[in-house]
């Protein structure tokens, strides 16, 4: 069995080895050519899976390491009978960390004071349901706008527009579609952000096409949004330096990037190829990461304070947009190939529950911490 996968997929070549031969292609380069002795094809996000890169092959598998599938034609893959994976869910931890940790910078930069502040969220699917939950645990008051869940799910209640624009923060984690009653391309336009409170923050973690790139440029311009933070851009690798330059936070499409989420998409992905073989799938992100990745001491500290602290050390957002920002003054075909460099030469980044954090006694400080996943170590002065 041969199979071809993205580049970037974490280590692809240690737990797709077991089925066949791999053989590793930046996603942007995967080909019709490359493909033509395939059997199987693993993606990311970049590369789109449809009758002109699969027609005349021998592809019966296609799995894609991420959660949003807009790059996919299902159509023609039900069509020629093609078997299909995701990794739904595999990254929504690593995506609701992101949030947390841009929300916690906002507040060091006096922008959102966390607690009592109102954040709607706009996608209340795996990630927006996760984002919501770190958001009640931070101290914010939460409401969620998923008209289409809603609609297929009595039990869930959709929060209004009116109440959504009323938000001092709009967090978007809504899949990108552009077909249908509850279409997503565009959704964030001139009109929507009329509409948005003159100092509220927007933070784009779907896709880059859900916004109008022009309309939120120039209502930063304009001064009618306090700021906006994007990890996805509607023209990606290439990057409207214009827009970035007004964003706070700004990262190159990495929210689901963290080690533990990368790898937990490689071994969905490996589940996959089992059942399609049915070779027993005998990798595992368990023994692929060590245990801890590093523990951090926040006694001492209020809760806020405490949180951010063990936050920045797991993941410090504002050095990653300091290095994307490294981008201004290059060239635009420059700025794509840095855009994917990024991507591809990413810095390792654990998930909070592989960090243990030293905490005083505090009740609501520890529920927070655990809350979020940190391992909590208690009555311990200092760290040795």
């Amino acid at each position: 069995m041969k199979i071809v996968a993205d580049e970037n997929i974490g280590l692809a070549s240690e737990a797709f080895s077991q089925f066949g031969d791999v053989r590793l292609i930046p996603g942007r380069t995967i080909s019709r050519a490359e493909l033509q002795d395939a059997d199987a094809l693993v993606v990311r996000s970049i590369t789109r899976v449809d009758s002109e890169l699969l027609e005349g092959t021998s592809v019966g598998f296609v799995g894609t390491a991420t959660i949003g599938t807009d790059h996919i034609d299902f159509d023609y893959l039900e069509e020629h009978n093609i078997a299909f994976v995701d990794a739904a869910g595999g990254g929504a931890r690593s995506v609701a960390e992101y949030v947390v940790a841009a929300l916690l910078t906002l507040r060091e930069h006096g922008l959102t004071r966390i607690e009592d502040d109102q954040i709607a969220i706009v996608g209340v699917g795996a990630i927006g349901t996760m984002a919501a939950e770190f958001a009640r645990i931070l101290g914010m008051k939460v409401i969620e706008h998923d008209p289409p869940r809603a609609e297929n799910e009595p039990e869930f209640t959709s929060a209004s527009l009116y109440q959504v624009f009323a938000s001092d923060i709009i967090l978007l984690a809504v899949p990108l579609t552009r077909e249908g009653k509850y279409a997503t391309y565009h959704l964030v336009d001139y009109d929507f952000l009329r509409s948005m409170k003159p100092d509220s923050i927007l933070i784009n973690i779907a896709r880059g096409g859900v916004v109008t790139s022009d309309a939120l440029r120039e209502t930063l311009e304009r001064d009618e949004l306090r700021t906006a933070v994007l990890d996805v851009w509607e023209t990606e690798p290439e990057v409207p330096v214009d827009l970035l330059e007004k964003c706070v936070l700004a990262t190159p499409h990495i929210a689901g990037y963290s080690q533990d989420g990368k790898l937990k998409g490689t071994e969905m992905m490996a589940e996959g190829l089992a059942r399609f073989t049915g070779v027993l799938n005998q990798w595992s992100v368990k023994s692929s990461l060590p245990g801890i990745a590093g523990r951090v001491d926040v006694e001492g500290l209020d809760r806020l304070g405490a949180l951010e602290k063990a936050v920045r050390a797991a993941y410090d957002i504002q050095k990653e947009t300091f290095r994307f920002r490294e981008i201004f003054s290059l060239s635009p075909e420059e700025r794509k190939e840095r855009f994917d460099l990024f991507r591809k030469g990413y810095q390792v980044r654990r998930e909070f529950t592989a960090w243990s954090v030293v905490s005083s006694e505090d009740h609501a400080t520890l529920e927070s911490l655990k809350g979020l996943g940190f391992a909590v170590e208690q009555g311990m002065s200092r760290l040795p």
